[in-house]
């Protein structure tokens, strides 16, 4: 080969080489700019739902495709939902303790709040952020309306849930909490003094976290010397717990519960099984009981409400009758993570209307008895006691046809026309693109 042909040639190798190179040069170059897009993607995505938590309706949320049946089909053994939803948690399986949480109509408010809690910190364990963060705003809604919860747990729930929102990295979503803390430690009269310290020592740990000194320092003094401001009011109620009787069901209604019950067994064997025909002859069976015990049920509260005069024990008729539809509906959303009675699946959005009526009743029925008490306060207080209850189960996406902005301003107006007995009050104000309800001292 020729010197000249030799130059020529390492030309050519040399150009396709720098060639070769601008062009890797330029994939790198992309492939950053891509990263670097959607690292700042990501953290402006953050940001934006760290301000823009909006309430979200926690029936909606339950995706029941992931949801265990043969745990699910546990509550109908009528075993508690707190141990329930903890067996659910231990084996590995939030989405059927979250089913287990929302559907349970009759646990008590603490229970709830502790329960919810638990989810919610299993979610975050699975990075589920916003299941999470719909198990922690329902520890912010029972905290802030439920009309019977001590003060001392409203403190810590509150507080939970706000370290909740903050480690999902929604410090804004957790501000609201903040406060109804501060009002609650520095306000309630129910709170002892090492109760109001240990709130306030918490929410000022927090504050710092947050980088917010003045907040913080504003607090100094309350850990200091935990005494509350006095308010010359005194708490009454709460009311709701003397105004439902007991439940007094029905022969045919324990006989068809009893049932149902048994039914639950050959159904789990079934299943353990795992044979398909066998699994499907136990649901027949099992969805036989509890269409007897719907008939029952209808029976007892037709029949109930028909015999009973005094309104406490129309109002455990009612309670009773509504346990049953929220089950029904439970059952009827595939709510199991299975069709167990396809006759309900059907009638779904008649059984969610009947749901509605026999809240709307029950409701009437405890504004009929805030009505009637003697002392014309307490009357007041009761009053708005029921509007704060039923802003909660719309709130926990219990309630059909719960409007958010006409539920405020009753529960305000009511409020504002007890004033004078009141200590503290329930605010509202914007949480994302709705509202949040929060406790406070006074209306800003």
């Amino acid at each position: 080969m020729t010197n000249s042909t030799a130059q020529s040639a390492q030309r050519r190798s040399g150009g396709r080489r720098n060639w070769l190179l601008i062009a890797l040069g330029a994939l790198l170059i992309l492939a950053l700019i891509v990263g670097v897009s959607a690292i700042a993607g990501y953290f402006l995505l953050s940001k934006q739902a760290a301000g823009d938590w909006t309430w979200q309706d926690p029936l909606l949320a339950l995706d029941v495709t992931r949801v265990r049946p043969d745990i699910a089909v546990l509550t109908l053994l009528d075993e508690p939902a707190s141990s329930l939803i903890r067996q659910a948690l231990a084996a590995g399986e939030p989405d059927t303790a979250y089913a287990l949480l929302v559907y349970d109509a009759a646990v008590d408010d603490t229970e709830r709040s502790g329960n919810a809690l638990l989810v919610g910190k299993a979610f975050e364990g699975e990075l589920a952020t916003d299941l999470a963060a719909t198990a922690y705003q329902q520890v912010q809604t029972l905290a802030a309306l439920s009309p019977v919860m001590p003060d001392f747990t409203r403190t810590q729930s509150t507080l939970d849930a706000a370290e909740g929102f903050i480690r999902l990295g929604m410090p804004e979503s957790a501000q609201p909490l903040l406060r109804q803390v501060e009002a609650l430690a520095r306000y309630s009269p129910l709170l002892a003094p090492i109760q109001r310290q240990e709130a306030a020592t918490r929410l000022r740990d927090i504050y710092r976290q947050l980088g917010d000194d003045a907040q913080a320092r504003a607090l100094d003094q309350l850990v200091r010397e935990p005494r509350g401001l006095p308010t010359n009011k005194f708490v009454r109620g709460p009311f709701l717990e003397t105004f439902t009787a007991p439940a007094a069901p029905t022969d045919e209604v324990l006989q068809a519960a009893a049932a149902r019950r048994e039914g639950v067994y050959p159904f789990l064997a079934a299943w353990d099984d795992g044979d398909p025909a066998q699994i499907e002859a136990a649901r027949q069976s099992l969805a036989a009981a509890l269409l007897n015990e719907n008939s029952a049920r209808e029976g007892a509260m037709l029949l109930g409400t028909a015999e009973a005069t005094a309104l406490p024990q129309q109002a455990a008729i009612l309670r009773e009758w509504i346990d049953w539809l929220t089950l029904k509906y439970y059952i009827a959303s595939d709510g199991f993570g299975m069709t167990l009675v396809p006759e309900w699946q059907a009638q779904r959005d008649a059984i969610w209307g009947k749901l509605g009526e026999a809240y709307g009743e029950l409701l009437q029925n405890y504004r009929d008895q805030a009505a009637a008490l003697p002392d014309p306060d307490d009357g007041l207080a009761a009053r708005v006691e029921v509007l704060r209850y039923q802003a909660l189960l719309g709130r926990l996406g219990l309630l059909p046809g719960f409007d958010e902005s006409s539920m405020a301003a009753a529960l305000r107006t009511a409020q504002e026309d007890a004033l004078q007995v009141l200590p503290l009050l329930v605010t509202d104000e914007p949480w994302g693109s709705g509202l949040v309800f929060r406790i406070t001292e006074t209306f800003e």
